[in-house]
């Protein structure tokens, strides 16, 4: 007869690294994140003040309303090359997990699905879309 398994609590809580809310670690058999040993490496951020000094030292300041924080963005892409990605557009690839962002302490993921359109050249984008008909256009049959 197969008894019914529920999580086990693992005694450990962080907090998250940006935010600073309680973030309780607990063992289960669900899929939650594949990245889930960044766990520790947080919580040695936390403990060295990472965000604070980076903060105080970060040379970018923004002005509007719906920015971003330059420090969110600088701790989102140390973590993402912390879990392999080896180009900076691999970033969009942690935009949709959940469990990393509630143990960074981040509302949104600041990385945009096209950032290959920020780091072209001026007009290179636009140079692009126009090969780009021209090839659709080529290949419609006659």
């Amino acid at each position: 007869m197969e008894t019914k398994t529920t999580d086990k609590i693992v005694p450990r809580e962080i907090a998250a690294l940006l935010s600073g809310e309680r973030v309780i670690l607990r063992e289960t058999k669900r899929a939650v994140t594949p990245f889930g040993g960044v766990a520790v490496f947080i919580s040695f951020l936390r403990k060295i003040d990472l965000v604070e000094q980076v903060r105080r030292y970060m040379p970018i300041q923004w002005k509007s309303p719906n920015h971003i924080d330059p420090t969110t963005t600088f701790v989102a892409f140390l973590i993402t090359v912390l879990v392999g990605a080896k180009r900076f557009a691999h970033a969009a690839l942690l935009r949709g997990d959940q469990a990393l962002h509630t143990l960074l302490g981040m509302k949104r993921f600041p990385i945009r699905r096209q950032d290959s359109e920020t780091m072209l050249p001026c007009g290179a984008a636009e140079q692009r879309d126009q090969d780009h008909t021209k090839t659709s256009l080529a290949l419609i049959p006659e």
